[in-house]
């Protein structure tokens, strides 16, 4: 089954929130089989992943001033590794 890193952007703005939205994402995952990890931002630098150890990438956002951090991660993960599926 898959190695799935799902990444939580920071809310500098709002604020610490809880990454809520990736906890049925990881259950369904999880259920299916799938290795799931979940990082929170807001506490872990995803700078420090080593990326090359995942299949797949998922990051959520919302479409207000989180949207800015996980586009900075996204083009963090792209260049990092480029073929790797980015969700």
């Amino acid at each position: 089954m898959a190695k799935v890193l799902l990444l939580y952007p920071g809310m500098k703005l709002l604020g610490f929130r809880f990454p809520y939205s990736l906890l049925p994402l990881a259950a369904v995952l999880l259920k299916k089989g799938h290795d799931v990890r979940i990082v929170d931002s807001q506490v872990e630098d995803y700078r420090l992943i080593n990326y090359t150890k995942y299949d797949v990438v998922g990051i959520s956002t919302l479409s207000g001033p989180q949207i800015k951090s996980a586009i900075e991660m996204a083009s963090y993960i792209r260049k990092k590794v480029p073929h790797i599926p980015l969700v």
